[in-house]
């Protein structure tokens, strides 16, 4: 049997600790389906919860809520700003020709959220045990219904893993409630989700799906996440993962 040295510990954790400082906290908002969300809250009424994440505003029915966590006022500003500044900050490569402009964004049938997250492991002292709530990815899912024929959705993704991560819109697939599955195709005026993030980038794009039919799950499989989203009950299964 190896034996786990007192100094091995101490590095361990260490690295830990590093790591939980370079997160950035903020109001968390968790969910009865399971998932969670790091985001501002707005605003709290008795039907709904309006909130900023880094993906823009949005709203979640009481309903839906399990729990809430809130954090600081000075460290909801900071996370606020942060989100302000990578939104108007310059690029850092020369300005791609300008995209033809596009017809204006249906209104969204329904949103879907989640925050995919992993577990550590932490050895020693009373810290020991399984940590929980290290963010993978953030995906926020605007159902725009059904438009030229196609089913739509946009899609909007902040990734915190490490290194350069792809996702694009044939990492995504449909299945119809026959168990059919319909891979996205490309709808004019709705540029396709096609990303390259590194750690807290967030970007988006749109999926078509060439079907009218009743569709069951929308299937995801990438480098940055993997999920089964129940379009009926709103419920993300992940797949896979760091464990």
């Amino acid at each position: 049997m190896r034996t786990v040295t007192g100094a091995t510990i101490l590095c361990i954790l260490l690295s830990l600790s590093s790591f939980e400082a370079d997160k950035a906290l903020a109001d968390v908002i968790r969910f009865k389906k399971g998932g969670a969300q790091r985001c501002v809250i707005l605003e709290e009424t008795e039907d709904e919860v309006r909130f900023l994440s880094s993906m823009g505003e949005a709203k979640m029915p009481v309903e839906r809520i399990e729990s809430i966590t809130r954090e600081s006022d000075d460290v909801n500003e900071t996370l606020t700003a942060k989100w302000d500044k990578k939104k108007t900050r310059a690029p850092e490569s020369e300005p791609a020709e300008p995209e033809p402009a596009k017809p204006e964004k249906p209104k969204s049938l329904r949103t879907y959220l989640t925050q995919i997250t992993k577990r550590t492991i932490a050895l020693g002292g009373k810290s020991s045990g399984v940590q929980g709530g290290q963010p993978v990815a953030d995906f926020m899912v605007d159902d725009l219904g059904e438009i030229k024929g196609n089913r739509v959705f946009e899609v909007k993704i902040v990734s915190y893993r490490s290194g350069s991560r792809r996702i694009t819109s044939g990492d995504f697939h449909v299945t119809l409630q026959n168990g059919y599955r319909i891979d996205a195709k490309p709808l004019e005026g709705y540029p396709a989700l096609n990303l390259t993030l590194k750690a807290y980038d967030n970007g988006s794009g749109y999926l078509t799906f060439p079907t009218s039919g009743k569709l069951e799950t929308l299937v995801l499989r990438s480098s940055i996440a993997d999920f089964d989203l129940d379009l009926e009950t709103g419920h993300f299964a992940v797949k896979r993962g760091p464990f």
